[in-house]
């Protein structure tokens, strides 16, 4: 069960990015990040206060801590981060990334928990990782960033066009960046004890809500010019991440987060296949992409069977 919650989480977050990069064709990461909080405060965090009412109140500040900094991590740091890197470069280039996720985790885990990390482990945990960077060689030599036309329809093929060192190396240092928020995020939603999962995401996300305002407010005031279906297509993203993030609350308040981080750093790879679908792009299949498939499907299957964690 823990690990079905750890794959669910991989496969919603892996939509989130993707749809999160399909609204940024016409709405800025800083806008899509408060249609993300808006609608988490609508659909979880009003429903949580109403039905675990008795549990809100239970919490220790501690916990009520932890799950605040969660949201922060998750949502004012790393969602930020990962979709400003997106725009930028590309959910390819950007996706990969996220696999080495698992090694901040596990350090944190090993420690601040004392969890044990087996041979076994260590070795999924490098399949996973050096699969992700030879997916990020492959993705960054087989294609461009893509760039929508002025008033393009979101749906249509975006325009390609080359993306500059200066602008792949700051877009690979915000995506590291945002790799690290996310990691991190892992392993704080094991200190919340064991909170029911819908508690704990409405709360991560209304501190989230808060973190964000200094730059948030500034963002609304602007005058954006965007179709309806863009603001669609980033409420749906920010469906599919607060899924993501319950599946992760609940998985975390189960077993290992060492296991349960790499198993969720599989969401590249649902990405990438999603990106080619959505974004309509078309790919060759080359021995990178299929070594690297390999290696992280590989290393996830050998966390999961490993005793270590």
């Amino acid at each position: 069960m823990v690990f079905a919650l750890a794959l669910a989480a991989a496969i919603f977050w892996g939509f989130a990015t993707v749809l999160g990069r399909m609204a940024l064709f016409h709405l800025s990461p800083t806008r899509v990040t408060v249609i993300t909080l808006g609608v988490g405060a609508a659909f979880i965090t009003l429903p949580a206060v109403v039905l675990y009412r008795e549990e809100i109140f239970s919490l220790t500040a501690p916990v009520l801590l932890w799950i605040a900094v969660v949201g922060i991590l998750q949502y004012t740091l790393g969602r930020q981060l990962a979709l400003t890197s997106s725009r930028m470069t590309g959910v390819s280039r950007t996706a990969p990334f996220f696999a080495v996720a698992p090694v901040f985790a596990a350090v944190l885990a090993v420690v601040f928990v004392g969890e044990m990390v087996s041979p076994p482990l260590v070795l999924g945990i490098a399949c996973v990782v050096f699969g992700s960077i030879l997916l990020a060689a492959d993705q960054s030599t087989s294609q461009s960033a893509p760039t929508p036309a002025t008033g393009a329809s979101i749906t249509k093929t975006p325009v390609s066009m080359k993306v500059s060192r200066r602008t792949t190396l700051i877009g690979a240092a915000l995506a590291l960046a945002a790799t690290a928020s996310y990691g991190t995020s892992y392993f704080v939603a094991k200190l919340t004890g064991g909170v029911s999962a819908m508690p704990a995401t409405g709360l991560a996300i209304l501190a989230a809500s808060f973190a964000t305002l200094p730059y948030t407010i500034p963002a609304l005031r602007q005058k954006v010019n965007a179709p309806g279906r863009a603001y669609w297509i980033a409420a749906l993203s920010a469906i599919a991440s607060f899924i993501g993030l319950l599946c992760l609350f609940a998985a975390t308040s189960q077993g290992s987060v060492v296991k349960v981080s790499t198993v969720v750093a599989l969401n590249p790879l649902v990405s990438i296949a999603l990106g080619q679908i959505l974004l309509r792009r078309t790919e060759r299949l080359t021995w990178l992409l299929a070594l690297a498939v390999v290696l992280m499907l590989g290393g996830a299957i050998i966390v999961v069977l490993s005793r270590g964690g």
